[in-house]
């Protein structure tokens, strides 16, 4: 929760940035961009609900991030973001493991 939280606060200065001009206009937002913080926030929220297709939608959101930016493959502070989506996932798959042995 509190990496979903981080991460809500980081897009809406950035946002707040662009609508100002103080930052990078919203015309030209780069599809990393959408990997990492979009799909991950996301993913995070959905997990909340529903545990493993959030897991999945943030998994895949770290994955295509690091494909277009492999100078950031294993960043503590990225990876770290996005950790909360593998528990999720994790959780899920052990969850449900658990009520198909009953």
């Amino acid at each position: 929760m509190l990496s979903l939280i981080f991460m809500l606060f980081f897009v809406i200065a950035h946002l707040i940035g662009s609508i100002k001009g103080e930052g990078e206009p919203l015309g030209n937002l780069s599809v990393s961009f959408v990997f990492f913080p979009i799909s991950i926030i996301v993913g995070l929220g959905i997990a909340l609900k529903w545990e493993g297709l959030g897991g999945l939608i943030t998994l895949t959101g770290i994955v295509g991030f690091h494909i277009l930016r492999p100078d950031l493959i294993l960043d503590p502070f990225i990876d770290g973001l996005a950790a909360p989506g593998l528990f999720f996932l994790l959780y899920w798959f052990l969850s449900r493991e658990k009520i198909q042995t009953k």
